[in-house]
């Protein structure tokens, strides 16, 4: 989940309805002390949210873009052949 408040209510219905299935949740906010810190498993902070219509957020949105690659990367090397053969298959089987 990736909210700068932490206090998107889309944000936090999906963050709960994730939770309430066992699914472990991750959000990058500004804020801990927030619901949706609350909610989810798992919270990266990042600066004050007041900065978001000043140049002072270009550092974190950059920020928030590498932590996203880094654990996609992540979640891609971990099952590496099966993601593999299934991007093989989309790509031969567009429409299927």
């Amino acid at each position: 989940m990736i909210s700068i408040t932490g206090q998107n209510p889309t944000i936090i219905e999906i963050a709960k309805y994730l939770k309430a299935r066992g699914i472990y949740t991750i959000a990058i906010s500004s804020s801990i002390n927030t619901e949706l810190g609350q909610v989810c498993d798992q919270i990266f902070k990042i600066s004050d949210d007041k900065l978001i219509l000043s140049m002072e957020v270009l550092p974190i949105i950059i920020s928030v873009q590498y932590v996203i690659d880094i654990l996609f990367s992540i979640l891609l090397t971990h099952k590496y052949d099966q993601n593999i053969e299934t991007s093989l298959n989309v790509i031969k089987n567009p429409f299927a």
